[in-house]
């Protein structure tokens, strides 16, 4: 081992020269050294030299070498002085002692009184006689503070198991088939529609309520979960059922609405306003349905049937298909889009089975002038008539729509949709005015907050209760914030705006308060008590390193305390893991420590 002399010297003003010309040299970003002499002895000077640039390594001291060996000094490069300081800095004051103590005994002579301050507390002193011929020595360490640590800590959270609060919202679609005979009066013909609600196996259910409203305002109905019949849900025209907890199971539940004849509408069926809400919570992460895939519901008529599914890519398509599973004759595929209906193609039903293959759907939508490129965040409509349509027949043969039927939509997610927390949450209205006809508006909004600097909108939902009086030509836009997302004129009419969707780049969403209008002109209305709102948001369960504390302890609080901010009140982590990083020489953080050695007589 290697050892550093250092000669006491005892005199003159040449050895002084030397001194202060050399403490300027070797003053540095860390280390300023100032004596204050007051004899011609300089024990204070050197003994302070040899704390300040020998590394703790170098002592060869075995009390210094046990606590390197154990694990207590760690950090090899510190000199005497800075580790001294970090124990005193870290409350371990016995130990700062001790390596000072056994370090300086030797140096001193024993007629000479000796001692350490920092920051003006005594650290250790070698006999307490009255001080004379007092003589002292300074170094500044950066980085030291009393119950501070030298090396900072940064720390990063990851929620691992979480609890979230959130929502599932199953939109009924326009489905309609005939209840009227010909010439006027009931046919006995019932429309049944079922849809599938799938819920976690660990869900507990917090609320559930459903809202029905038929094809026609005459219609008659009545509702079932899991082939409970709900009581109060036979009714005409719609229907609000609340506190339906009871009857929604975790995992997968069916729920049913059996239309038949009023007083004298033409159709049974569902107008496309139903929807069925549950609140739940869970301790699954990924709640997401099917982003690409959207099955259709279960339909049982003994007339032709007409299906109307809305579909909404969230980027641009790569491909469609249209699977259909059903018993009937022919089936015919049509589309619409922003009101204008095209037709694709009609085949025979075989072996109950009839599809529509990506070629297929996109020549034809290409023939008219569509591109897939069309069709990127926004709403589009798939039609399908079970045997040709009509909206008055007679009771015939059974047709039937099987749930497993379906429309492939694969496009590509641009965010990171499954590495995230998904929330779903609903959207109360916040005003309306201009009345059209009773609980229908011509002017609606909605309003809702967002944290565009934790969170992705993966997409704002809506679902309308409308009203369109016969040929009239009212104006239509929907807005968000300041954003025109569609406008009637120049763009075509819609009739039937029963949905209406888009995503956080098209929306144009601030953090904060964000703001979704739809106004319309004399003959066009929306019921802002029957329509839903929602938006599914995807937040990450994670945050990075944040700024930097003395102690991981510190670190790792404030992680967790920023992950939680960022689930939001709907989501507790339940189990968290931390990441932490040390930062050594921090000398910006805090300090700087005055380390003082005095000597006397």
């Amino acid at each position: 081992m290697v050892k550093k002399g250092y000669i006491f010297t005892t005199d003159a003003l040449i050895a002084l020269s030397i001194i202060v010309l050399t403490l300027i040299v070797a003053s540095s970003v860390y280390f300023h050294k100032a004596s204050s002499i007051t004899g011609r002895t300089y024990f204070s000077e050197d003994l302070i030299d040899v704390l300040s640039d020998m590394k703790i390594n170098e002592t060869d001291n075995t009390y210094v070498n046990s606590l390197i060996t154990s694990g207590v000094i760690t950090n090899l490069d510190n000199s005497v002085l800075e580790q001294i300081g970090e124990f005193w800095a870290e409350g371990q004051q016995e130990i700062a002692v001790n390596i000072f103590g056994n370090l300086s005994a030797g140096l001193i002579p024993k007629n000479y009184a000796y001692g350490l301050w920092i920051d003006d507390e005594l650290l250790y002193a070698r006999n307490t006689t009255a001080e004379k011929n007092l003589i002292t020595s300074k170094s500044m360490i950066s980085g030291i503070s009393k119950n501070k640590t030298r090396v900072g800590y940064n720390a990063r959270a990851f929620a691992r198991k979480t609890r979230k609060n959130t929502n599932l919202i199953v939109k009924g679609d326009v489905i309609s088939s005939s209840v009227r005979k010909p010439g006027g009066g009931n046919n006995l013909n019932e429309v049944r529609v079922t849809y599938k609600v799938n819920l976690p196996n660990d869900a507990t259910i917090i609320d559930a309520y459903w809202f029905i409203e038929a094809a026609w305002t005459d219609n008659k109905f009545k509702a079932y979960i899991n082939d409970v019949h709900i009581p109060g849900s036979d009714a005409s025209g719609s229907k609000l059922l609340t506190d339906l907890e009871s009857y929604v199971n975790p995992g997968e539940n069916e729920i049913l609405v059996v239309f038949r004849y009023g007083s004298g509408g033409q159709e049974g069926g569902d107008d496309g306003a139903s929807h069925f809400v549950v609140e739940y919570s869970t301790d699954e992460m990924n709640t997401l349905q099917d982003l690409t895939r959207k099955y259709f519901g279960e339909v049982i008529s003994n007339c032709s049937i007409r299906y109307k599914k809305p579909v909404f890519a969230l980027n641009e398509i790569n491909s469609m298909r249209v699977s259909l599973n059903a018993v009937g004759t022919t089936a015919r595929l049509w589309y619409i889009i922003d009101g204008i209906e095209y037709n694709l193609s009609t085949k025979n039903i075989t072996m109950n089975q009839a599809e529509w293959t990506d070629y297929e759907i996109k020549s034809t939508m290409e023939a008219e002038g569509i591109n897939y490129s069309d069709l990127t965040g926004k709403y589009f409509w798939f039609v399908v008539d079970i045997d040709e349509y009509h909206s008055l027949e007679e009771f015939g043969a059974g047709r039937k729509i099987f749930s497993g039927s379906y429309v492939d939509v694969d496009f590509e997610l641009t965010k990171e949709v499954y590495g995230h927390i998904d929330l779903t949450r609903v959207v109360p209205v916040y005003a309306y005015s201009d009345a059209e006809l009773g609980d229908f508006y011509r002017n609606v909004e909605w309003r809702y907050d967002l944290s565009t600097n934790d969170t992705d909108l993966m997409a704002l939902d809506s679902q309308f209760a409308w009203l369109y009086r016969s040929g009239t030509n009212p104006d239509q836009e929907v807005i968000s914030n300041s954003n025109s997302l569609y406008e009637h004129p120049p763009n075509p009419l819609i009739t039937e705006l029963a949905r209406f969707g888009f995503t956080q780049e098209v929306g144009g969403l601030i953090d904060g308060e964000n703001s979704y209008k739809l106004l319309f002109g004399a003959g066009y209305g929306i019921s802002p008590f029957n329509s839903l709102v929602d938006y599914t948001i995807l937040i990450k369960g994670m945050v990075p390193y944040g700024q930097t504390f003395p102690t991981k302890e510190l670190a790792v609080d404030n992680a967790v305390q920023r992950l939680q901010e960022v689930l939001g009140d709907f989501i507790n982590a339940t189990e968290i893991e931390n990441e932490t990083i040390s930062i050594p020489e921090v000398p910006s953080m805090w300090g700087p420590a005055i380390a003082e050695v005095r000597t006397w007589h």
